[in-house]
């Protein structure tokens, strides 16, 4: 038995020492003269072409269905958002309960002493500020709500709610029950910005 590697495909071929004449490969299709390589007179067999046009429909269909899907996904999770922010209605008894919730976490982390106000802040250290302190009250659906008394690298900022807290410490926030960037958070927003105001001007009466 002769052994040689076909020029087409390199696949190592048997067949008789004796044998002279065209040899084709069943790999590849390749023909050539043995023992005289002459040239290639087939590329494929039929088959062969067949095989590779039904591979490339199958990559092609796979790399179409992806994009589709990719594109499906991304429509979905728009949608999704678009429906998130159009909310405008809170859960049944949310405002009343984040309001009472502010109301305890202004009273825990800000009391009148001695003619000064205690305050606590992101250090969870108290501390004695004037009453004529300046007071800046900002809130957002995302980061919370904070009062920030004084101004730049002396100012004291104090945390109501949101995620400036130590969660570990402090009594948790309820349930929002709508997506962060709706219309019913930001109104949410607003009307706690308000009482958190309004606790702090009853604080700073004489």
């Amino acid at each position: 038995m002769a052994i040689q590697s076909c020029p087409g495909c390199s696949q190592q071929l048997r067949f008789p020492g004796s044998k002279q004449g065209t040899v084709t490969c069943p790999h590849c299709g390749y023909e050539w003269f043995h023992p005289k390589t002459i040239g290639q007179t087939k590329t494929r067999p039929t088959s062969g072409y067949i095989k590779w046009f039904a591979s490339c429909g199958a990559i092609t269909f796979a790399l179409i269905y992806y994009v589709y899907d990719a594109r499906q996904s991304t429509l979905a999770l728009q949608a999704k958002r678009d429906l998130d922010k159009a909310v405008n209605v809170l859960p049944l008894g949310t405002q009343e309960a984040w309001i009472g919730y502010v109301d305890r976490r202004v009273a825990a982390a800000i009391q009148s002493k001695a003619g000064a106000l205690l305050v606590t802040d992101l250090s969870d250290e108290p501390k004695y500020l004037s009453r004529n302190t300046p007071y800046q009250v900002s809130c957002s659906p995302i980061m919370g709500g904070s009062i920030e008394f004084g101004y730049g690298k002396n100012s004291t900022t104090v945390p109501i709610y949101g995620v400036l807290l130590d969660h570990s410490k402090v009594e948790k926030a309820p349930l929002l029950g709508v997506a962060e960037s709706s219309i019913a958070a930001a109104n949410l927003t607003k009307a706690l910005c308000e009482r958190i105001t309004v606790s702090l001007t009853r604080l700073l009466l004489p």
